[in-house]
């Protein structure tokens, strides 16, 4: 088959697929491997991998050889009787198999001379037909659904603040940034041409200290942290409230 464009089908539909070298002229059986997460017994680990090939001896060799016992999601007649049922009453085997000589042997009677490439289902059915019978043999390995609690990414707490908040942030990060300018640019001078070895966790104490001090006794510091202050005695309350309503969500 050209690789190409089952390429561009798993493409269109989210995979991420390989850039096979699909200008050779070398005829090459095709083989896609599918690693989907969904929840399975312990000992498949935490997805299942299937493979999607064509329905000839080079297919079938590929999926019986795995050593693991691995879900075959590719061509067979039974995706010809499943297309025929779900919105492609007109597709028959003539329209999809050719002839062939495979130089591996095979004890399946029909590979033998015939074939079906995946490519020639997806001329008749198109990419959104192909798509829909990769999706049932999928749907019918993972029963409970696929797991994307660690493959979608949900944004950090501090992407949520308000934009007061936010700003509120920022500006004592770029404050406490000039207030500390001077000293670090000593620190730098002193640490750029050291003459021996030093003790580097008792410089990091000494540099840590030497900036506490500054910060603290800072005038600018000291009128943010009062202000603050007045809220913080509120936050203790706040979070305690909002411990429970979470508690109650969870529960319900």
């Amino acid at each position: 088959m050209t690789q190409l464009n089952l390429r561009g089908v798993l493409h269109e539909c989210g995979f991420n697929s390989s850039s096979y070298v699909s200008t050779s002229k070398k005829k090459v059986p095709s083989v896609v491997y599918v690693n989907v997460k969904t929840p399975c017994p312990d000992w498949l680990g935490s997805g299942i991998v299937g493979i999607l090939v064509d329905y000839d001896a080079y297919g079938k060799q590929i999926a019986d050889g795995t050593i693991t016992e691995t879900p075959k999601i590719g061509i067979d007649m039974e995706t010809i009787t499943w297309l025929q049922q779900e919105g492609y009453p007109n597709l028959t085997v003539a329209d999809v198999e050719e002839r062939y000589s495979p130089k591996i042997w095979t004890d399946d009677p029909y590979l033998k001379y015939h074939r079906i490439e995946l490519d020639s289902v997806a001329a008749i059915v198109g990419g959104e037909g192909l798509w829909k019978y990769i999706m049932h043999k999928l749907q019918m390995e993972a029963p409970q659904g696929f797991d994307y609690i660690d493959e979608v990414t949900r944004p950090a707490n501090e992407v949520l603040y308000p934009k007061t908040v936010s700003d509120l942030l920022s500006y004592i990060n770029e404050y406490t940034d000039g207030i500390l300018k001077d000293e670090n640019e000593k620190i730098d001078q002193e640490l750029e041409h050291v003459s021996e070895l030093i003790d580097i966790k008792a410089k990091e104490d000494e540099i840590q200290q030497r900036l506490d001090d500054i910060v603290a006794e800072d005038e600018g510091i000291e009128l943010i942290v009062k202000k603050l202050g007045e809220l913080f005695k509120k936050l203790p309350e706040m979070l305690t409230e909002s411990k429970k309503k979470g508690d109650k969500e969870e529960n319900d």
